[in-house]
């Protein structure tokens, strides 16, 4: 059986923490809280960054 390792850390960005996930050698940050920290919709931003 081939098991998938994922791995979770949290990066200070300019005073805010933003987590962090790397998988299959890949890293990938959380996007929601980026864009609430922007001041922006998460619900409409969804719906831009799907498409």
């Amino acid at each position: 059986m081939n098991e998938t390792q994922i791995q979770t850390a949290t990066v200070d960005f300019h005073g805010h923490t933003l987590i962090t996930v790397w998988h299959n050698g890949n890293d990938y940050i959380a996007m929601k809280p980026v864009v609430e920290g922007m001041g922006l919709d998460w619900k409409s931003q969804t719906e831009a960054i799907v498409l």
